[in-house]
């Protein structure tokens, strides 16, 4: 994320939070003399509300107990908690939230990075195996929280009244996703983190090339709803040449499209479809529908094939940091290889002006844009099952994310991503589309078929791949029924 001045960033929040402790409406009427007629006035609703962190809190105080949360997120993101603050508008905004919820509840909060992004699973079968687990909570990828819950080494968060799910500050849109449509939970999103948002897929553009070859910026096919695969594929072959002339494609030479070998798993959630499917009963198939399988063969033949020279693709001659380079210096002019979370390195590097838009949809009956979710760098929060005081856990939760709401959101997605990371007004607002279409899939990092997905970009014999493919589903995600209740 980008940051602003720590100045800014604390007269925001000591301003909002003197006339309405950070977020709510006043409850007093504003100016009148105490003497005069307004003070006589009947009192009108807005002025006998509540605010509803008073609601929440209802006057608590934990006694200034420590509240613990280990943390692991990749990139070495730290979305938790700072002791000091650092000058950094987002690391400042995570320190101020702490602040604000540690006032109100009467706690400490202490972060604490508990391992390797990648050990975090055998992080967490190691406490709760000796019984030793000092965190309240925890915040880690997606994937190993999912890993966790189908270990049994977390609480199902719909127990935890105090949480509060139903409040806005919570992801509601991905409870369902993250529940399997079951009716438990065992991880959740929302403004208390903001890595699951940088780890959403986009498409940017170069401008500059747009305007030399008279190409429109497909801002409003987004907003007609026109935006899809078959245009992307018709915009990256409108550009793209052998510019030295020596008959190969190489880093010398201009491209209309880059990515790499992930570009068909994005393109499968974009469709608005998954390569795991989970069906009402809580059973896991690989998805094998002619939707998947024609979206395969038309991004291999309009995208990822050798033989389709105006795409550079990792692996096919290319590797990752050569395309990220192409791609800033202004040869390539559709890039599809990158995250939310890139757009800092771009604002900083790359040379022409570009926009931001969300993945195509798969053609125009689609009902909505989706968006690829990377379940390795997008974190979540959950709670161990080592935690003996679920009341509290769920309260301090629910107060950190209330509080987040004016501090990590606006500090991070408005000021940094939006303010920082892009360079024009419709960008962000392509960004704020992108923030509510998350598609959540089992079938990406981390599954036994993520590899042969991946392969898909060379591999033409689509149907007997995911036929075996397929075999090894059930295997893995049988133990979801295990775990989640379904029916």
């Amino acid at each position: 994320m980008q940051k602003r001045l720590l100045a800014a960033l604390l007269a925001l929040i000591m301003s909002a939070c003197a006339v309405s402790a950070c977020g709510e409406a006043a409850s007093a009427p504003s100016g009148g003399d105490p003497g005069g007629a307004q003070a006589s006035a009947p009192e009108t609703e807005a002025e006998t509300t509540t605010p509803i962190i008073d609601e929440i809190t209802a006057g608590a105080n934990l006694g200034g107990r420590d509240f613990n949360i280990g943390y692991s997120i990749q990139y070495d993101f730290n979305e938790v908690d700072f002791d000091e603050e650092t000058g950094d508008i987002i690391d400042d905004a995570v320190y101020q939230r702490n602040r604000l919820a540690e006032d109100k509840l009467g706690i400490k909060i202490i972060g604490t990075n508990m391992c390797s992004w990648t050990d975090i699973l055998s992080t967490m079968q190691k406490m709760m195996q000796s019984g030793d687990c000092p965190y309240d909570a925890v915040c880690a990828s997606a994937w190993f929280m999912y890993q966790s819950s189908v270990n049994g080494y977390l609480y199902d968060l719909y127990t935890i009244d105090s949480l509060g799910l139903e409040h806005d500050w919570w992801d509601k849109e991905t409870l369902g996703m993250y529940s399997f449509g079951s009716k438990n939970l065992y991880f959740v999103s929302g403004d208390i983190n903001y890595t699951d948002n940088l780890a959403m897929a986009i498409v940017c553009f170069n401008k500059k090339i747009a305007d030399s070859i008279g190409y429109e910026y497909p801002y409003q096919q987004v907003r007609d709803g026109t935006w899809t695969l078959d245009r992307m594929i018709e915009m990256t072959h409108s550009y793209g040449s052998d510019v030295d002339g020596d008959g190969k494609l190489t880093t010398s030479d201009t491209f209309g499209f880059c990515d790499n070998q992930g570009v068909i798993n994005r393109l499968i959630n974009s469709a608005g479809i998954t390569v795991i499917e989970v069906d009402s009963e809580g059973t896991a198939t690989l998805n094998q529908s002619e939707k998947l399988v024609n979206l395969i063969d038309k991004v291999r033949e309009g995208l990822t094939a050798k033989s389709v020279t105006t795409s550079a693709i990792v692996s096919h001659g290319f590797n990752d940091p050569e395309i990220t380079d192409m791609f800033d210096n202004g040869q390539i002019f559709v890039s599809m290889h990158e995250q939310v979370n890139q757009l800092f390195r771009m604002r900083q590097k790359t040379v022409d002006d570009f926009g931001v838009i969300p993945t195509p949809k798969y053609d125009e009956n689609q009902d909505k844009y989706y968006t690829f979710f990377s379940t390795a760098a997008g974190s979540c929060y959950a709670v161990p099952i080592t935690n003996t005081d679920l009341q509290s856990t769920g309260l301090i939760l629910d107060v950190m994310g209330y509080y987040s709401q004016d501090t990590i959101t606006p500090a991070v997605i408005d000021r940094s991503v939006m303010g920082k990371g892009t360079r024009d007004t419709e960008s962000e607002e392509m960004l704020k589309l992108i923030f509510t279409t998350k598609i959540f899939d089992l079938g990406m990092w981390g599954s036994d078929v993520y590899g042969d997905v991946l392969g898909f970009i060379d591999n033409a014999k689509v149907a007997s791949t995911l036929e075996k493919s397929a075999k090894k589903v059930p295997k893995q995600f049988e133990i979801i029924k295990e775990f989640y209740t379904f029916g």
